[in-house]
């Protein structure tokens, strides 16, 4: 073995190193799979609270339709019964029923409409607290998969490169020592020649 055949062999090493170190790399990154079912749950959570939202609001509306004919009602009927149109008692005191009737139920109308535009307010706030999730969980998934992008296409590139430049060394080195570099590597964990320093091992 000479000299020139030991400085090809631990280029090799080098090289065959390095692409193990890309290729474990590309395994590991993190694709952003985890942070896009995150993404997902936000955007779920903020449709439902968005939902809900509509719902109250077309609740409310209802609610002061209902109380606008309540009122048309109450003035028609009062209009009606004081308003020197009715003569007989017994209608009278009907209508009378009828506008106590109608005053309870706007009663009833206007409770419903306060609690209703309370649990609007609640859910306003609940929609603005998920927007602020939604938006956060969007950004952290595009900041780790433009990262995944990035470092992905780097390391295809350099591991390109690596592999070229491999395909290059192999036929400088005689076939029997590289037979036996390549079960050594594959015995010791990929490491079969390494640089000595002194008396210093650069794999230890």
């Amino acid at each position: 073995m000479t000299n020139e055949d030991l400085a090809l062999l631990y280029e090799l090493q080098q090289t065959d190193s390095a692409i193990d170190e890309r290729e474990a790399l590309l395994r590991e990154l993190d694709d952003g799979t985890a942070a896009a079912q995150e993404l997902a749950a936000a955007e779920a959570a903020l449709d439902e609270a968005q939902d809900q939202l509509r719902h109250l609001q077309t609740q409310h509306r209802d609610l002061e339709l209902k109380l606008k004919s309540l009122d048309e009602e109450k003035r028609d009927k009062h209009q009606r019964a004081y308003g020197g149109m009715v003569s007989d008692p017994k209608e009278l005191q009907a209508l009378q029923r009828k506008l106590e009737e109608l005053e309870r139920n706007t009663g009833r109308t206007e409770d419903q409409i306060l609690e209703t535009l309370e649990a609007i307010e609640q859910a306003q706030q609940a929609v603005d607290q998920l927007t602020v999730a939604r938006d956060a969980a969007a950004e952290a998934h595009r900041q780790i998969t433009t990262t995944f992008q990035q470092q992905t296409e780097k390391a295809r590139r350099e591991l390109e490169e690596l592999r070229a430049r491999r395909e290059q060394l192999l036929p400088q080195i005689p076939p029997a020592l590289l037979k036996q570099y390549e079960s050594m590597r594959e015995r010791l964990q990929g490491v079969a020649i390494v640089m000595v320093t002194g008396s210093v091992c650069g794999s230890c």
